[in-house]
């Protein structure tokens, strides 16, 4: 059984050596760097380059709502994928 990671940071747009921070699950702030940095901007392929799904359409048959591009402006979303999240910061 493979063991994966919980919790991923994605940087879209911006340097590779930007600490992050955010609130765990109990409050406490952690800083951590990004799992990846990319100018992708389409959802279902930032996931399937964190190998959080194995390929785009199965972001399509599982999860329509996610089949979208990532904004221009700035901006912070948090995704929920099964035992997975997955914040995104768009520079």
């Amino acid at each position: 059984m493979k063991d994966y990671p919980r919790h991923y940071i994605v940087n879209v747009g911006g340097s590779d050596t930007e600490t992050y921070r955010y609130y765990g699950d109990n409050g406490y702030i952690l800083r951590r760097t990004a799992d990846l940095c990319t100018l992708e901007r389409s959802l279902p392929r930032i996931l399937t380059q964190l190998g959080v799904v194995s390929s785009t359409s199965e972001v399509r048959r599982n999860r329509a709502e996610l089949v979208e591009d990532l904004p221009d402006s700035p901006h912070f979303q948090r995704i929920n994928y099964g035992k997975r999240v997955v914040d995104i910061f768009v520079h």
